[in-house]
């Protein structure tokens, strides 16, 4: 689940700079297999990005569930 943590992690891409600006935190479970992202407090999560990045990482875009939360 390396793969994973590395897709998640914000990094400088020349075309856009940082990415992952709203991240405020991300958990890799190797257990169940998931990925949960967290929004810095009054951020919008980029969840096109995400899943980019998933899927640059080889996660197949049907395997990601997003759900909204308090």
């Amino acid at each position: 689940m390396q793969v994973a943590r590395n897709a998640v992690s914000p990094t400088l891409d020349p075309k856009v700079g940082t990415t992952f600006k709203w991240l405020d935190s991300a958990q890799v479970n190797e257990k169940e297999q998931t990925v949960t992202a967290y929004a810095r407090f009054g951020a919008s999560a980029h969840a096109e990005e995400l899943m980019r990045a998933l899927e640059g990482a080889g996660f197949p875009l049907l395997s990601v569930r997003i759900a909204v939360g308090e």
